[in-house]
């Protein structure tokens, strides 16, 4: 985002007579980001050795005055170029305490996340606290008894000087511990709600609500503090929009909508006008169907980038803010197969965002460790669900024996079962191969026990039954 510094500078020096000269005047510096501005005062003439323009001053005529000197320059500086943003910090972990009773006393709160700066500011909803820097991932602020007079639900965010302020917290402010009571209000959206994302699109201190809706839309409701909200209101995004976030994506302030539009494979930017209502969508590709979404800066250029889940595509794309609201080309990382959602932290505590990624069909979570400037690595796929038990089952007694017995065993990720199962009398069929080994499948039988006819041979199936059903069902716990 290109800014424009409008500078005074007032430079007060002892009164020298009119015609007085002097040969090494004083230096008086002053520095604007990274441009530093030197006045090399010489008697009468004044010259800025960074731009080379003189002034000339006609001084008092007595000695007992102050000279001064004002000196107007409009120094246009792109801070975009010359002084770097500050990274836009990411809370990723609970606030600790979590909660307070109205009438607490000062308390210190501590903050968690990631990109926090030395000069890292606690705002209680919108207000700086008197805040302590720890490390780049924690914070600490006390939070006055004045902030804490009556029952609400605070929001926590946190800024790096005067950047772009961080993903909302919540402090809850509530009368013995934590309260849950609902009840079912309904309010209108467009047709086909699928996604909804809170947030302040106005200067109200009311949360409101955004939907991406089938309709090709986004609903806006803005709410009025007591949750309750107002009728809709349309803006039209293509591709049928699937997901949605918020993020201020051009540093003003104001809140921003990202919707994933997954029939266009695109993803829309609404930009937010901070009154509740927004300008016209504009469209940036990605890979095929577009499932959903999250914002972060990955690059630490103190701008919001975004991540997209691409579902037919097996990939994330990843979108880099360039601070005014559009977006740089997609950047794709392959994934698992379907990948379907995504969350952005610093996993391995180096200061960089990473991604996790869960894939819908390999029943993995895919993580990309983040480099920290916007690429990652490839990715590391983790299993989400235990590895299947398996059996073995072997004859004890020779073949002859009328009343044979098998010795069975069960292993399972983190504990085997042994067990001697009784078969009942054998026949003279053909009799099965021993041991019988293989996966135990994936749900308990309805019955524990079985019973063999005198005429039976002892076949394997249902002393796998047997054995596997003292297995919990997806082997997911033991009784």
């Amino acid at each position: 985002m290109k800014q424009l510094a409008d500078v005074l500078l007032l430079v007060e020096i002892p009164g020298t007579p009119q015609n007085q000269h002097r040969s090494a005047g004083p230096k008086t510096k002053m520095t604007i980001g990274q441009t530093t501005v030197t006045l090399k005062l010489e008697g009468e003439k004044f010259v800025n050795t960074r731009q080379q323009q003189t002034s000339t001053f006609r001084g008092a005529p007595t000695f007992s005055r102050l000279l001064t000197l004002t000196l107007a320059a409009m120094i246009a500086l792109s801070l975009g170029a010359s002084m770097a943003l500050a990274q836009v910090p990411l809370l990723s972990a609970p606030l600790s305490p979590e909660q307070k009773s109205p009438g607490s006393t000062t308390f210190t709160l501590t903050v968690y996340g990631t990109g926090f700066a030395s000069d890292a500011v606690v705002n209680w909803n919108g207000t700086p606290l008197t805040t302590t820097f720890k490390t780049s991932s924690e914070l600490t602020a006390s939070v006055p008894t004045a902030d804490l007079t009556t029952a609400e639900t605070a929001q926590v965010t946190v800024t790096n000087g005067t950047g772009v302020a961080s993903n909302v917290d919540y402090f809850q402010v509530a009368k013995n511990g934590y309260t849950v009571a609902f009840s079912n209000l309904n309010y209108a959206t467009d047709v086909g709600p699928q996604d909804v994302t809170t947030a302040e699109f106005t200067t109200s201190g009311h949360l409101d609500l955004a939907v991406a809706t089938s309709n090709n839309t986004v609903s806006i409701l803005l709410g009025n503090g007591t949750g309750t909200f107002p009728s809709h209101v349309q803006y039209a995004v293509p591709g049928s929009p699937v997901a949605i976030i918020h993020g201020d994506f051009n540093g003003d302030g104001k809140q921003d909508l990202a919707t994933a539009d997954e029939f266009t494979s695109q993803v829309s930017i609404l930009l937010g006008n901070g009154d509740g209502t927004f300008q016209g969508h504009k469209e940036y590709t990605v890979g095929a169907k577009p499932v959903a979404l999250a914002t972060g800066d990955l690059n630490g250029d103190g701008k919001l980038d975004i991540v997209v889940c691409n579902q037919n595509g097996n990939t994330v794309s990843v979108l880099l803010g360039n601070g005014d609201g559009t977006f740089e080309t997609q950047k794709t990382y392959a994934t698992g197969n379907a990948p379907a959602g995504v969350a952005i932290g610093d996993f391995n505590g180096d200061g960089k965002l990473d991604l996790a990624v869960v894939n819908s069909n390999d029943n993995t979570v895919s993580i990309l460790l983040g480099n920290g400037d916007g690429t990652f690595q490839t990715q590391v796929a983790y299993a989400t669900t235990s590895p299947a038990a398996t059996f073995s089952i072997s004859r004890s007694a020779p073949r002859t024996s009328r009343s044979p017995s098998f010795w069975a065993s069960a292993t399972a990720p983190s504990r085997t079962t042994r067990n001697t199962l009784s078969a009942g009398a054998h026949s003279s069929s053909p009799q099965p191969t021993w041991p019988q080994t293989g996966t135990c499948p994936s749900s308990r039988p309805t019955t524990t026990t079985i019973q063999f006819p005198p005429w039976a041979a002892p076949a394997p199936a249902p002393l796998i039954r047997k054995l596997c059903s003292r297995l919990p069902a997806g082997l997911r716990a033991w009784r």
